[in-house]
C-alpha cells in the first residue's frame, strides 16, 4: 500500500499488516520536553523487542510508519444491540485513524527494544493514545496472570 505520510508528504510503501501492535507494548509514556514539545515513549514486551529489532536492523535509513486508531473523545458504545447511527461506529470499531510519525530507522535499528518519537498529534490526542495503550497493556497483563 502506498501512502502520503503527513507533514512532509513523503511517498512510502507500507506493509498491509502491522508489524507490531498494542499487544507488543509493555509500557507507554508521554514525555514533555523542556522546549515545549512532547514525545511518546514506547517500551516493548520481549516479543515486541525481538520483532522490532528484526524488522529494523537491516532497514537503516528507511522510515518506520507509526499509525493509531482510536474512538472520539467521549464516545460510548450504543446501548441495545449492534445498530449504529451514521455518525457512530459499531462497538469496538475504531473511529479516528491517524498517522502519528515516521521516524528514520537509526544505524543499529531500534535494538534496545524501545521507541521514542514526536507524534503528529495534539498534546490531548497524544495523552489519550498513551492512556489507551496503558489501559490495553494492563488488560493484557491481567489476562496473563
Amino acid at each position: 500500500m502506498q501512502a502520503q505520510v503527513g507533514w512532509n508528504k513523503i511517498p512510502m510503501y507500507i506493509q498491509k499488516d502491522a508489524v507490531l501492535t498494542e499487544d507488543d507494548i509493555s509500557t507507554a509514556a508521554l514525555v514533555d520536553n523542556p522546549d515545549g514539545s512532547y514525545d511518546i515513549q514506547l517500551t516493548f514486551t520481549t516479543h515486541g523487542k525481538l520483532v522490532l529489532m528484526m524488522e529494523t536492523t537491516m532497514k537503516q535509513g528507511r522510515h518506520l510508519v507509526i499509525f493509531a486508531k482510536f474512538t472520539p473523545k467521549g464516545w460510548k458504545a450504543p446501548k441495545g444491540g449492534d445498530s449504529a447511527s451514521e455518525d457512530k461506529p459499531l462497538p469496538g470499531q475504531p473511529r479516528i485513524s491517524a498517522w502519528l510519525a515516521a521516524p528514520v530507522i537509526p544505524q543499529n535499528g531500534f535494538s534496545d527494544g524501545s521507541l521514542r518519537f514526536k507524534p503528529e498529534a495534539s498534546h490531548e490526542e497524544a495523552e489519550r493514545i498513551v492512556s489507551g495503550l496503558r489501559n490495553m497493556s494492563k488488560i493484557l497483563h491481567d489476562m496473563e496472570d
